[in-house]
């Protein structure tokens, strides 16, 4: 299990001019939690993404962009449209789907899952930067980690950089936390100083909902960091087992989404036919993986022996066994014998077929008995509406 680092952050300056410029937008677009659970469900890839784009508010689609982009985000690899809703000219109904989306962690299109993984990943990068600066200013940050404890801990941290005598400033000691009862800190607190030693408390949490932290400083005012509500993870789906017995004059399809696990058993089994299957009206027979040295240069696939189970990844479609042998040819024939284990290359179909010469199949016979396991993931979870599998 990995640590996968999914933050918001944001650090807080305290300088007039142009540097405290570029600091404030480091603070205002970065926000201010970094998220360092220990995390190994699939859906917990997108908490920076969320607090970047979804606990900002931003104007427009230009403003949001633009704002990252100083920072070495990229929003423009976001979908035009999510929920029917443009993002450049209806920004706001475009913002409130992506989040709803991300919240509810429903309805993740393949194409809005690989965009939000890359800007997560932008905006921790973005994050580091801003923490390691030690360019002059106050930060304040909140590191949060849901697994710790009964509910989660939130780490807050806090680090002064000075110029020239300016070495350290005083702050309030205890942080103010609204709503009151959303932290127990049990007494931690930072020094009655800071200096660029970087200081930190560590709270429980005792809600599941947002919380709005203050740190007071004497001469620079609060500075702020709002840890955002839990995005709670679903579970997947258990994984689908698909039995059936595969006659040699048949086939099986089925639509597929790309990087969706497959796994796929093939035996001889007397449930389908107790002689496996044939090519020519059981002169020869075998079982998935077919007739040894058996091979015949107009097969569908030439380096395998006639009878082996094959199977194919097609960005085309095909309902016919003749058409179905095509398509698995001109994809690139994949030898499943009796086990496969592999990983959809594409978003199509895949197709299972007797190896054979097109075209021959009128003395074919008998069946194998297939198992097709398939696990839901980040994009399979959302497909909506795909037509069954059938052969």
């Amino acid at each position: 299990m990995h640590k996968l680092v999914s933050l918001t952050c944001a650090l807080v300056f305290a300088f007039n001019g142009a540097i405290a410029s570029a600091q404030n937008n480091c603070a205002d677009v970065l926000r201010s939690v970094y998220d360092t659970t220990n995390r190994s469900e699939q859906f917990n890839y997108s908490h920076s993404f969320y607090n970047f784009v979804c606990e900002s508010t931003f104007a427009s689609y230009q403003s949001a962009r633009d704002s990252g982009a100083s920072l070495g985000i990229e929003l423009d690899v976001l979908p035009i449209s999510i929920g029917g809703h443009d993002r450049t000219t209806q920004w706001s109904q475009y913002q409130h789907a992506v989040c709803k989306t991300i919240q509810s962690q429903t309805a993740l299109s393949r194409d809005l899952v690989i965009a939000v993984r890359q800007i997560n990943a932008q905006v921790i990068d973005a994050w580091k930067s801003c923490v390691q600066s030690n360019v002059p200013g106050l930060y304040f940050w909140a590191e949060t980690d849901d697994k710790a404890g009964a509910a989660g801990t939130v780490t807050f941290r806090a680090k002064w950089v000075g110029t020239g005598g300016d070495a350290s400033i005083t702050v309030d000691r205890a942080i103010r936390v609204t709503p009151p009862q959303a932290l127990d800190c049990h007494g931690d607190v930072f020094p009655a100083r800071l200096d660029i030693a970087q200081r930190s408390i560590t709270c429980e949490r005792n809600i599941d909902q947002a919380v709005q932290v203050k740190l007071h400083t004497a001469r620079k005012g609060d500075r702020e960091a709002r840890v955002s509500e839990k995005i709670k993870p679903i579970a997947l789906p258990p994984p689908t087992v698909t039995t059936l017995c595969l006659p040699a004059s048949g086939f099986y399809r089925m639509p597929v989404t790309a990087g969706e696990p497959i796994k796929i058993r093939s035996a001889v089994s007397g449930s389908c036919s107790a002689q496996g299957w044939s090519c020519d009206r059981w002169a020869t027979s075998s079982g998935p993986d077919g007739v040894a040295n058996y091979r015949v240069g107009a097969a569908i696939d030439s380096s395998s022996n006639i009878g082996t189970l094959l199977g194919g990844f097609s960005s085309t479609d095909a309902s016919t066994i003749d058409d179905v042998a095509n398509a698995v040819k001109a994809a690139g024939p994949r030898r499943i014998g009796g086990a496969f284990d592999g990983i959809a290359p594409i978003d199509g179909y895949f197709f299972l077929i007797f190896n054979d010469v097109p075209g021959t199949w009128g003395d074919n016979a008998g069946a194998v008995w297939v198992e097709i396991t398939r696990q839901p993931t980040l994009a399979t979870v959302s497909e909506n509406g795909a037509p069954p599998p059938n052969y």
